[in-house]
């Protein structure tokens, strides 16, 4: 992949480019219903996000503009511009409830362009609870042109199946 250097969203987006605070605002009302909802219930929270989803979830949470879960699974997080996307590794590094971050290379050069920050960030801050996970072609249960694991993955579902094993849920 080509080196970004642009902090404006590059035209690989199938949508026009989604103004970072809106969209964050968004996924904020949508996960403070989540919680409401889930407080209903005993039991452990955890919450899966893909994609940008992801990134501002992340900043959300480090922001205190909601509350932590108890895990996160983070699924190709990036967000299109340099600026948020360059913070995600510090988020991580700095969170302190466990994370599943699972990288897919063929999702986004931004998502791409991280991954190896955000484990050697994570791996100098001494984060316990921390593990990332690469999705391959080859691990695909989809059709010949899948680039990303379906929802009903084996694969996926597995690694979040042993991630909250390993949390001992």
């Amino acid at each position: 992949p080509a080196s970004v250097t642009s902090d404006k969203p590059v035209a690989n987006l199938l949508t026009a480019p989604v103004d970072y605070d809106a969209y964050r605002l968004q996924i904020i009302g949508l996960i403070n219903a989540a919680y409401t909802h889930a407080n209903q219930f005993k039991g452990y929270t955890f919450i899966t996000a893909e994609g940008m989803t992801s990134a501002v979830l992340l900043d959300a949470i480090h922001n205190g503009l909601v509350s932590a879960p108890d895990t996160l699974v983070s699924v190709g997080a990036f967000w299109p511009a340099r600026t948020q996307n360059n913070t995600l590794a510090e988020m991580l590094a700095q969170s302190s409830y466990p994370v599943l971050d699972i990288s897919l290379p063929s999702l986004s050069q931004w998502q791409s362009a991280t991954v190896e920050q955000r484990r050697n960030t994570v791996a100098m801050s001494l984060k316990q609870l921390y593990r990332q996970r690469t999705f391959t072609a080859q691990q695909s249960y989809g059709g010949a042109g899948d680039r990303l694991p379906r929802p009903g993955s084996a694969w996926l579902g597995t690694e979040i199946y042993s991630w909250l094993r390993y949390l001992g849920w």
